[in-house]
């Protein structure tokens, strides 16, 4: 054990400026990808801790207001508050309303049993209908904050219908005037869905005001949906079941029940967010960790490689093998342990900038955090994995050359070059890539090789991945969207007497299909609750996209979403069982549809609806209002100015292009791909850069000899050149096609996913520009090691022969 002590204590001293050197590298790396490991435990948690903090309400009633108070009062309900959306019009500096504010977004509930994120000042006074409190995206949008006053007029409650439809009648009730004296955040501020100005019923930007307000406005401004009982259910199994059932009892039958609410969706929205952003984290963690621990390594190794050169001297004095080993794992442990422990440090130091995009919006209790599971389980995974690599090498160092006595395998290119008559640098430029060597001149050809061929291959894969996510997020037909705009409102009335005229009458519509169902539907598919359309072509062809089969025809077919065949373990042509409260009838599955959530205001998720035609609805006695258009405009149509002329007829519901909230939460990652790029051809860069030099330090003999027989300083620059460009070249023509084809398989699993049609396309000019800027990288790379091969003394090096 003395021995071991002793040349432990002497390594240290010796490379002590390079232990240093290998601490500070362990700790800021580390803490680098330590804290992006945490944050990605933090950010994907975040928002299951926001909902648990605000305890949005999951459910509402709509009935008369009479039996509200026994409702509340039901063992199932652990809170409920009256709550309304008025249809009030903004103000402007004039006095004019603001056309694009006609149903305001503007609400009203009791903020005693669920709470926000208060950003600044505090709540409304349950008993001044003149305060209110805004979210974080009204005071954004609308330049608001603390102390801003609001003026608005009021539609009459007679003008409600008229509103929901879109109308351009002047407000006929009378004028609000409100001071702000709050800003909160709600999980339905976490909304993912891309914003759509001038579209009244998809605002985000919502006035909460006092339980004062409700109770002097409600019966002198429009109510739009009238007074509903927003509640939240106690979390038990059979509370929704038996709720409806007391409130039919209470309402007598009377009573409409939603389950959910805007809180909640957003939230499941944001979720999905959240989980691309921590995979983001996990990634660049993961990859850091693994730049840094290559590097590491390969520095431990030539430390390790250099103190073998003393380990014959140290056998003639008694130490074995395996003290040396131990001593080395000791030395190596010790720096690494040091550096985890700064690694921590500086991880807990970077905390506060986590979590990261929606997540930090999520985040209840901001600052410093400390996520020891991540932490300790980082530093261990430092310590042993350096100590275990330390110890090989060191077992290897100080033990006989396996190789020695054998004639290492000529390199197959480098045979072929000097066949082939190509300069000498060049034929020994691949022998130094390609052959290992023996003895002290061994390098690690094969894994410079390898590491250069799997950093272009991810840099291929990420790109093709990134180039097909940028392409689906800029072309709306990729997601669905296959018509131009879609006009109504989604929770309106029937529209169809009014719309379908002023539709055929304008000279700008090519196309446009008929859209009902949805919110007001309760489907049940095979017993399973189901988002059901009935959607019919009334001008042109259908304009929804079918990606397999093809539509309904019949009142006996149905075209489910790719999500719902998945889950329900079903394929086109067999028939399922759907029920809507009436009589269940037995459909036949014609088709994959695929329906954008964005024109039935995201009450579906992408890939999960169910389209049947109007006459399968009558049948199921299902009912629903048609209250969305699909239109498509005519060809060399201004569509920009069509869109203005709709707005006319449809004022405020004229829906353009939207990215669904799932391709959304795609586009806000999209820098990862690039992220993993860079860092991976940083990788590749540092990985060929060290294996030159290490080449050109090791082979200092041969260089010398080729020095002696009349290679000038130009030669041997451009050896180390070839050797560089040669290792490239093959990292192109094995990892460039490889990556490739991975990313585009990956972007195909992540198109099946999201129930859309595949559309993967390989960037083939962004993948050639690739393989030039690697090979202008590998030369200027050589550049440096070039320059100490040139400065090789052959007299010093061959003295000894």
């Amino acid at each position: 054990m003395g021995a071991i002590a002793f040349w432990a204590r002497t390594d240290v001293r010796r490379g002590l400026r390079s232990a240093l050197l290998l601490l500070v590298g362990i700790g800021v790396a580390g803490g680098v990808s330590l804290a992006a490991l945490a944050g990605a435990r933090r950010t994907d948690t975040a928002v299951d801790r926001f909902v648990a903090y605000a305890k949005p309400s999951n459910g509402a009633v709509v009935a008369s207001p009479s039996v509200y108070a026994r409702i509340a009062r039901l063992p199932q309900v652990a809170f409920a508050t009256r709550a309304a959306r008025f249809g009030l019009a903004r103000l402007d500096a004039t006095g004019r309303p603001i056309a694009s504010d006609v149903l305001g977004a503007v609400s009203v509930a009791d903020l005693r049993g669920e709470r926000g994120i208060l950003v600044a000042g505090r709540e409304p006074r349950a008993k001044r209908p003149d305060e209110v409190i805004v979210n974080v995206s009204a005071a954004h949008n609308e330049h608001l904050g603390v102390g801003s006053r609001l003026s608005f007029v009021a539609f009459a409650p007679e003008q409600a219908d008229a509103l929901l439809r879109g109308t351009t009648a002047r407000p006929s009730g009378p004028k609000i005037r409100v001071r702000v004296v709050g800003v909160v955040r709600f999980p339905a501020d976490l909304s993912t869905a891309q914003a759509a100005p001038g579209v009244t019923f998809a605002g985000q930007d919502t006035a909460i005001f006092s339980p004062a307000f409700l109770q002097q406005y409600s019966h002198r401004v429009a109510v739009l949906g009238g007074v509903a009982l927003s509640l939240r259910l106690h979390d038990q199994p059979s509370a929704t079941r038996t709720f409806r059932t007391e409130v039919d009892r209470l309402s007598h039958g009377r009573a409409q029940v939603f389950f959910g609410s805007d809180d909640l969706t957003a939230a499941a929205q944001a979720r999905h967010a959240t989980s691309l952003e921590a995979t983001a984290l996990v990634l660049f963690g993961i990859i850091a960790a693994a730049v840094t621990m290559t590097l590491v390594a390969q520095a431990f190794a030539r430390r390790v490689q250099n103190d073998a050169d003393s380990f014959p001297t140290l056998r003639a004095m008694g130490m074995s093998r395996r003290q040396f080993v131990v001593s080395e794992a000791i030395t190596v442990a010790t720096v690494a342990g040091l550096g985890s422990l700064l690694a921590i440090g500086l991880a807990i130091l970077f905390s506060p900038y986590m979590p990261i995009g929606i997540a930090r919006q999520a985040e209840v209790h901001r600052g410093y955090a400390v996520d020891a599971l991540v932490l300790l389980a980082g530093a261990a995974v430092i310590i042993v994995s350096m100590s275990v690599w330390g110890s090989f090498v060191a077992w290897r160092a100080a033990g006989p050359d396996p190789r020695a006595g054998r004639t290492g395998r000529a390199s197959r290119l480098a045979q072929w070059l000097a066949r082939t008559g190509a300069p000498q640098s060049a034929t020994i430029g691949a022998t130094l890539a390609f052959e290992s060597g023996r003895g002290v001149r061994k390098v690690s050809a094969g894994t410079t090789v390898f590491s250069a061929v799997v950093a272009l291959a991810v840099v291929a894969g990420a790109l093709t991945f990134g180039s097909n996510l940028t392409r689906l997020a800029d072309q709306p037909k990729l997601q669905g969207w296959n018509w131009d705009v879609a006009v109504g409102n989604p929770h309106s009335d029937d529209i169809a007497r009014t719309a379908v005229p002023a539709l055929r009458r304008n000279p700008d519509v090519g196309a446009f299909s008929a859209v009902a169902g949805g919110e007001s539907i309760d489907a049940r598919i095979d017993g399973h609750g189901a988002a059901l359309f009935g959607i019919q072509p009334v001008q042109g062809p259908n304009l929804v996209l079918y990606t397999a089969g093809r539509a309904p025809t019949g009142a006996g077919e149905i075209a489910l979403g790719a999500k719902t065949l998945e889950d329900r373990h079903l394929a086109i042509g067999e028939r399922v069982r759907v029920s809507t409260g009436g009589p269940t009838r037995s459909l036949l599955v014609s088709g994959r549809v695929v329906l954008t959530p964005s024109v039935v205001n995201d009450s579906v998720p992408l890939g999960q609806a169910a389209v049947v035609t109007p006459g399968a609805l009558r049948a199921l006695h299902a009912p629903a209002p048609v209250n969305v258009f699909l239109v498509r405009f005519r060809p060399h149509v201004d569509r920009a100015a069509a869109s203005r002329r709709l707005q006319g007829d449809f004022p405020g519901t004229v829906l353009p292009a939207v990215r669904p909230p799932d391709v959304e939460n795609l586009r806000r990652v999209n820098r990862l791909p690039v992220l993993l790029a860079g860092l991976f051809a940083l990788i590749g860069i540092l990985t060929v850069g060290n294996a030159l030099i290490s080449s050109v330090r090791r082979r200092r003999h041969d260089l010398a000899v080729l020095r002696s027989v009349g290679f000038v300083r130009g030669q041997v620059a451009a050896t180390v050149a070839w050797q560089a460009t040669l290792v490239v070249l093959v990292a192109i023509v094995v990892g460039i096609p490889v990556g490739a084809a991975v990313g585009r398989a990956s972007w195909t699993l992540v198109t099946d996913r999201l129930g859309l049609p595949p559309s993967a396309v390989l960037p083939l000019g962004l993948l050639a520009a690739v393989a030039v800027v690697a090979l202008c990288l590998a030369n200027v790379v050589a550049l440096v090691p070039g320059l100490l091969a040139t400065r090789t003394s052959p007299a010093r090096f061959l003295r000894s022969e």
